[in-house]
C-alpha cells in the first residue's frame, strides 16, 4: 500500500464514503482499507461505528483513532463549504 492509496482512502472516508468504496476504489482488501482510514473515522460518526463493527466480526484489533492524524483539516473544509 502506497503512501498516495492511505491519503486517498484518509480522504474518501472524511468526505463521506463507506469504507468498502474507499477499498474496492483504490484496489485495498477490506482490512488494508480499515488500517489506512482509521485516524479519519472520527470525521464520519456512522462509518466509525461500522468499521468498528465490521472489524470485530473479522477479530481484527480494532485501529486506534487519533484527531491529529487527519489527512484533511476538516474545520478547513466547512469553512470553504459555508
Amino acid at each position: 500500500m502506497t503512501p498516495q492509496q492511505i491519503h486517498h482512502a484518509r480522504i474518501m472516508v472524511e468526505c463521506g464514503c463507506t469504507i468498502e468504496d474507499a477499498a474496492v476504489t483504490l484496489g485495498l482488501k477490506l482490512y488494508d482499507a480499515i488500517y489506512a482510514a482509521a485516524p479519519s473515522l472520527n470525521c464520519n460518526p456512522q462509518e466509525h461505528a461500522r468499521v468498528r463493527r465490521i472489524a470485530a466480526a473479522m477479530r481484527l484489533p480494532i485501529p486506534a483513532i487519533h484527531k491529529e492524524h487527519r489527512s484533511v483539516d476538516v474545520r478547513t473544509i466547512k469553512r470553504r463549504a459555508a
